[in-house]
């Protein structure tokens, strides 16, 4: 893993465990309001010892076969989009 850049700007924590995207970060990763942001906490071994670091990646709901995002609906645990959901049920259907 290669670190291209790093930036820092500190935060507060609400009470409600809350925290504020700047909208520095905001406009440089085109982070829109209702927009889905994944968490991911990660634990890195380094010379100084182990570093906690919590990734925030932009999320989207997209197909499992076909990687569409568009009219993606959980079916048995998988995200499928409309045009693979009606294929399966054409297969279905010995069609």
């Amino acid at each position: 893993m290669t670190i291209k850049k790093t930036t820092g700007i500190v935060r507060k924590i609400d009470q409600l465990g809350r925290l504020t995207i700047p909208i520095e970060y905001r406009r440089l990763y085109n982070l829109m309001p209702d927009d889905l942001v994944e968490m991911i906490g990660v634990t890195l071994d380094t010379p100084e010892g182990d570093l906690s670091v919590l990734l925030l990646k932009s999320y989207s709901l997209v197909c499992f076969c076909c990687g569409s995002d568009e009219y993606v609906q959980e079916h048995m645990g998988q995200l499928f989009c409309k045009k693979c959901r009606e294929h399966f049920k054409r297969l279905g259907k010995g069609q």
